[in-house]
């Protein structure tokens, strides 16, 4: 992805000759009168109904919180799980590592006299997304899906990190853009969703669309490329097979030679 600092944005309401860290016009404010500021109450109801009203609501609360941790289980526990692997990777960005995912039950693995055995992925981590984890190996890069992690383990003690995505040195016309237009502006750019909000799988896959790769089931592998991803479906172009599609939750690992 391009750096968000090599971007160049434009206000038309700026002078050319004129630079900032923000782009303000420099008729922008006018001057402020002077007025008398009074401290608001938090509430319009007295301390004695206050109380009790604000007691209820903390209860009621309480309630449907235990209610949905009851009825969703499953996806409250999977949603703490990806944010610790991903504070996990996000802090050893640059870091060697030795990733342990699940036992995979292809024909080659398969021995009825033994316990399959976890599958080891080493690379360096190179972005932590919301419910994914990229590392990259030499020309390989690697995509692995929190929810196929086991464990996680560091190969060296210090991290050689990249470039970072922070925004301190950006575009002034950039800046301002962002803090006007947040949603039109983010929401545009996988770099700026991955800085605010970590990327996940389905976004981070578009951005490789038409790459070949190799995609590892819980079975078998599956070589092709990608052609398009629609909600949690990936779908790919196989030479023989023709279009296959597949659910993000059944892939164990992505593998794919990186285009730079």
């Amino acid at each position: 992805m391009d750096s968000v600092e090599n971007k160049k944005f434009c206000c038309d309401q700026v002078e050319d000759s004129r630079h900032d860290d923000f782009c303000i016009p420099q008729d922008c404010c006018p001057e402020r009168s002077e007025t008398l500021l009074f401290p608001s109450e938090n509430s319009c109801l007295s301390k004695e109904l206050l109380e009790p009203l604000e007691a209820k609501i903390h209860a009621a609360n309480e309630f449907l919180l235990d209610v949905s941790l009851l009825n969703g289980e499953d996806d409250h526990v999977e949603e703490q799980r990806n944010r610790a692997l991903q504070r996990a990777f996000n802090g050893s960005t640059g870091t060697e590592v030795s990733v342990e995912i699940d036992a995979l039950e292809g024909p080659e693995e398969r021995n009825r006299w033994e316990e399959p055995k976890n599958t080891i992925l080493k690379g360096r981590v190179f972005l932590a997304g919301q419910d994914f984890v990229l590392l990259r190996k030499g020309k390989s890069a690697i995509i692995v899906p929190y929810m196929k992690v086991c464990n996680l383990k560091l190969t060296n003690r210090f991290a050689n990190s990249h470039e970072g995505n922070s925004l301190i040195d950006v575009d002034p016309c950039l800046r301002r853009c962002i803090t006007f237009q947040f949603g039109k502006v983010v929401s545009a750019s996988p770099e700026l969703i991955q800085i605010f909000f970590k990327m996940p799988l389905r976004i981070h896959l578009q951005t490789i669309i038409d790459q070949a790769v190799d995609i590892r089931l819980n079975d078998k592998t599956v070589q092709g490329e990608i052609e398009e991803v629609i909600g949690d479906e990936l779908i790919i172009n196989n030479r023989k097979s023709g279009r296959i599609n597949i659910l993000l939750e059944e892939i164990s690992f992505i593998k794919y030679k990186q285009l730079s």
